[in-house]
């Protein structure tokens, strides 16, 4: 499993050996993947949601899908 450390080794990585990626870049990567790792830490389940299946109008866990394929109580992405 993927952890802070892992995400921090990655960003100094690419930090020291690509000069071509603009640092807001490469700032942006790491913080966007420490706050997606966060939402993993506190129970993420749902990828698909736009919620990150918690469900903002009944505030509980990802209900699932539908059997039509569909989805039920939250958006896709």
């Amino acid at each position: 499993m993927i952890n802070k450390e892992d995400v921090f080794k990655a960003h100094i990585f690419m930090r020291e050996n690509n000069s071509t990626i603009p640092s807001v870049t490469l700032d942006f990567m790491k913080d966007a993947a420490l706050k997606e790792l966060e939402k993993i830490e506190n129970g993420r389940t749902c990828f698909s949601c736009k919620h990150d299946g918690l469900q903002s109008f009944y505030k509980s866990a990802c209900t699932g899908c539908c059997s039509d394929g569909g989805y039920k109580n939250f958006l896709l992405k």
